[in-house]
C-alpha cells in the first residue's frame, strides 16, 4: 500500500500524547506545614494506583480511531507492481535547425552548431533523437527509426557527425512549415511502444536565429499537439545589425515619359551602429560606377534614384554595411527592344493635319531605354503585320472585312493589344464590330449628343486606368466630348471602363486569351473630343500600347529557390556564375541554382541569362519576440529531464489511482465505528467504582 500524502501520518502521534499525560507522576498543588514535622526528613511520594492505566480498552479505540483518521487523510491506495517507472515512459526529442540564408552572417552558424551539439551531448539514456533542417524547404536528416536501433554513445556520434556536415543555405526562412512538420514528428506515436504500455512523452529543441522576416503565419491553421513544449535556442552573430538595398518597379509614366532613373530603397535594421552608406552599380569585372552616398536612420528606409545601368552592369552593391551576406543585388540589363504600333486606317479624309487621329498617334512618347517604337500605317490587316512579339498594339479607325476581323481576333488570343476608335460617325461598324467581338447582337448607332458629354463611372480598378486612380489625377472633369457612338446592346463578355454622363458606353474592353479587345466609341481629335490635348491622353495611350500592369520591372530577378521558366531539354544547359556548367533535362536540375548570382540557358540557338537573388526578408535580421509564437498555442520553455519526468508521470498515476480507489472513505468509515464503540464503551462506569 501506498500513500499520496504521507505527512498525514504524523497525525498518528497524538495518540501518545494522553498515554503520556496520564503517566507522569502529579505533585500535590498546595501544601500545610505542621509543626510536629519540621524536624523530619522529606520523602517522595509512593506510586499508587492512579498512577496505571486504569481502561485499557477505552485508551486502544481511541488511538485506533486517531490512527485511522490520520491514515485516511494520509489518502492511501494499492499501486500495481506491473507498473514499473522503467516502463511507463518514452522520450522522443526533435532537433530542428535553421539552415536559411540569414545565417550566413558572421559568428551566426558557429553559435548555431555548437548550440546543436550541446543539445546532443545532453540526451538522457532512453531518449530517440529526430534531425530535421529547414530553409525554404523543411528535410529530415535522422529519423527515430534510426535512433530506436542505435544505443546512447553510438546514437551522439551519429547525430554529432550530421550537425558538422551541414551548411548553410541561401535560401529564404520557412518557420512555420518546419515547426509543423516537427510538430507532427514529435506526436507520432510508436505502436510497439504503446504496446507496452509506455507513454510518449516529447519536445522539440529549436535552433534559429529567429529573425524577423521568418515566415510564422502558416502556423495559424495548425492546432499543436499538447505537451510537445519548444525549447527556443537562438543563434546570435557578431553584431546584429545589417542594412540591404532593394530596386524598386518603375512606374510606366516615369518610363514612357523618358525618365533614365532607377528608384532604390536602402534600410537599415533598428539596432545598426551606423546611417552611412554607399550605393554603385557593378560591372563582371568587379569595377564600380560613380557611388551614391546614402544616409538611413537605425530602423527606416530611404527611397533614391540612380541612372539607370548599362548593359555591362551585372549588379547594385551597398557598401559600409556590417553584415555584406546580402549587400549585393544581381541584375541582368535587358537589351532594348524594337517595337511597332500598327495604325490601320487611310485617315486622308482629315484635314487639316491637326484634325487627324494618326497626327496626334505619332507624337505619342512610346519610346525609351528598353525600346524603340515606331507607328506603321497600313490600309488593310494582313497576318504578316500581327505579330503580338513586335506589334504589341493594332489601332483599327475605319471598318473592316471579315477576314481582317478574324485575323485581329485570333491576334488579341494569342497575346496582342486591339484597340477599335469609332472617331469617324460616316463610317458603318456594325460588320466590323459584330466579327472583331464574334456576337451578332451589337449594333452601334450615332448618339444625340446636347452641346457635349463628358466622362463618368470611370473603373479605376482596370490596367487601363489604374495609374490615374490616384486622387490627384482622377480627374476627367475638363475633358469635353463632341460627338460618339451608341453600342446596344453590349454584349455581357464586354466590360465598360468608362460610361458618358448620358449612360452610353465611352471605352468597353474584351479580355481574350493573354490579351484583350478595347472599343472607344468616339475619336482624340480636336473636332470629335479635347482628349488628345488633355493631359490624360499620354497615360491612357500608354495604358493601351501595354495594359497588362502600370508597373515595370526590367531590372526584376528570380528569388533563389523558386522556380525558372525554362524549358528543360536534353541539349539544354545552364552554367552557374561560378562558370559551372551542368545539364538541365528535368526541372529538378534546377536545385542547382543554389546561391544569388547570373545563371545563363543555352539549347540551340537559345541563348537566356536570368538573376538569381536572395529573398528580400533574409535582410531582416533583427530577433523576434518569442512570446509571438505563444499566440499559435506553442508552450515555450525546456523539457522535462527523464527522471523528472517519471517523477511527474508517477504523481499523476498515483493520483488517478487513489481518485479511483477511494480506500480514505474506508478508513473514515472505521474511525467512526471505533469513536461510536468508544462512546459506547465510556457510558459503561467500572464495577469497583460503582461499589
Amino acid at each position: 500500500m501506498s500513500l499520496l500524502a504521507p505527512l498525514f501520518l504524523l497525525g498518528g502521534l497524538a495518540i501518545g500524547l494522553p498515554i503520556l499525560f496520564h503517566l507522569i507522576r502529579q505533585q500535590p498543588k498546595a501544601s500545610v506545614s505542621f509543626s510536629s514535622l519540621m524536624f523530619l526528613r522529606p520523602t517522595p511520594p509512593t506510586l499508587t494506583r492512579r498512577s496505571r492505566l486504569d481502561n485499557w480498552p477505552l485508551l486502544l479505540l481511541r488511538a485506533t480511531a486517531l490512527l485511522l483518521l490520520a491514515a485516511a487523510f494520509a489518502r492511501p491506495f494499492l499501486r500495481s507492481t506491473s507498473l514499473a517507472d522503467a516502463d511507463t515512459m518514452y522520450r522522443r526529442t526533435v532537433l530542428v535547425i535553421d539552415t536559411s540564408a540569414s545565417l550566413q552572417r558572421p559568428g551566426v552558424w558557429t553559435d548555431a552548431t555548437q548550440r546543436a551539439l550541446q543539445a546532443i551531448e545532453s540526451l538522457e539514456p532512453g531518449t530517440e533523437l529526430s534531425i530535421v533542417a529547414f530553409d525554404q524547404r523543411t528535410e529530415l536528416l535522422f529519423g527515430f527509426e534510426q535512433s530506436h536501433t542505435l544505443a546512447l554513445p553510438q546514437l551522439k556520434a551519429a547525430a554529432t557527425s550530421i550537425i558538422k556536415e551541414l551548411t548553410p543555405s541561401w535560401r529564404a526562412t520557412q518557420l512555420g512549415s518546419a515547426l509543423k512538420r516537427s510538430a507532427e514528428l514529435a506526436s507520432e506515436v510508436d505502436e510497439s511502444q504503446e504496446t507496452n504500455g509506455r507513454q510518449l512523452h516529447s519536445s522539440i529543441v529549436l535552433i534559429t536565429d529567429l529573425q524577423s522576416g521568418s515566415e510564422i503565419e502558416s502556423l495559424q491553421s495548425f492546432p499543436w499537439p499538447k505537451n510537445v513544449p519548444v525549447d527556443i535556442q537562438i543563434a546570435r552573430g557578431d553584431t546584429n545589425s545589417n542594412a540591404w538595398a532593394q530596386i524598386l518597379p518603375t512606374m510606366v509614366e516615369e518610363t514612357d515619359a523618358g525618365n533614365d532613373r532607377v528608384r532604390l530603397r536602402v534600410s537599415n535594421s533598428p539596432k545598426a551602429a551606423t546611417s552611412q552608406f554607399r550605393v554603385a552599380w557593378q560591372s563582371s569585372d568587379l569595377q564600380a560606377a560613380s557611388e551614391l552616398p546614402v544616409q538611413v536612420p537605425p530602423g527606416e528606409s530611404r527611397v533614391v534614384s540612380m541612372s539607370k545601368p548599362t548593359s555591362e552592369v551585372t549588379s547594385l552593391v551597398l557598401k559600409n554595411d556590417e553584415n555584406a551576406f546580402d549587400n549585393q543585388r544581381f541584375l541582368v540589363a535587358p537589351e532594348p527592344k524594337t517595337l511597332k504600333v500598327l495604325f490601320v486606317g487611310n485617315d486622308a479624309r482629315s484635314y487639316p493635319p491637326r484634325e487627324s487621329l494618326l497626327y496626334y498617334l505619332m507624337r505619342v512618347p512610346f519610346s525609351d531605354s528598353l525600346r524603340t517604337v515606331s507607328v506603321e500605317q497600313s490600309e488593310k490587316v494582313e497576318a504578316t503585320l500581327l505579330n503580338p512579339e513586335t506589334t504589341p498594339l493594332v489601332i483599327v479607325t475605319k471598318a473592316i472585312d471579315s477576314a481582317g476581323s478574324k485575323l485581329l481576333r485570333q491576334y488579341a488570343a494569342s497575346g496582342g493589344r486591339v484597340l477599335c476608335v469609332l472617331g469617324d460617325a460616316e463610317t458603318d461598324w456594325n460588320g466590323a464590330l459584330k466579327a472583331i467581338l464574334a456576337d451578332d447582337s451589337i449594333a452601334v448607332s450615332e448618339a444625340n449628343v446636347d452641346d457635349y458629354a463628358m466622362l463618368s463611372n470611370i473603373e479605376f480598378d482596370s490596367s487601363l486606368f489604374e495609374s490615374m486612380a490616384d486622387p490627384q489625377f482622377n480627374d476627367f472633369s475638363k475633358i469635353r466630348f463632341w460627338s460618339h457612338r451608341r453600342l446596344d446592346p453590349l454584349p455581357e463578355k464586354v466590360r465598360r471602363l468608362a460610361n458618358f454622363d448620358d449612360g452610353d458606353v465611352a471605352i468597353a474592353e474584351e479580355a481574350i486569351g493573354t490579351g484583350g479587345i478595347w472599343i472607344l466609341t468616339t475619336g482624340w481629335q480636336p473636332d470629335a473630343s479635347q482628349l488628345a490635348l488633355s493631359t490624360k491622353f499620354l497615360p491612357l495611350m500608354f495604358g493601351f500600347f501595354d495594359s497588362r500592369s502600370h508597373l515595370l520591372s526590367p531590372l526584376a530577378s528570380s528569388i533563389v529557390g523558386d522556380p525558372v521558366d525554362w524549358k528543360p531539354s536534353k541539349t539544354a544547359r545552364i552554367i552557374g556564375p561560378d562558370g559551372t556548367e551542368f545539364a538541365f533535362a528535368e526541372l529538378s536540375d534546377l536545385e542547382s541554382m543554389d546561391r544569388p548570382g547570373i545563371y545563363q540557358y543555352t539549347d540551340g540557338t537559345t541563348v537566356e541569362r536570368i538573376a538569381v537573388n536572395l529573398a528580400e526578408s533574409e535582410s531582416r535580421v533583427d530577433p523576434l519576440d518569442p512570446a509571438s509564437l505563444e499566440r499559435f498555442g506553442i508552450p515555450l520553455g525546456k523539457a522535462d529531464t527523464i527522471e523528472a519526468s517519471q517523477a511527474n508521470a508517477r504523481q499523476k498515476r498515483d493520483v488517478e489511482l487513489e481518485n479511483n480507489q477511494k480506500l480514505w472513505r474506508w478508513f473514515a468509515f472505521a474511525a467512526l465505528g471505533f469513536l461510536a464503540a468508544e462512546t459506547m464503551w465510556g457510558a459503561f462506569p467500572k464495577r469497583e467504582l460503582r461499589q
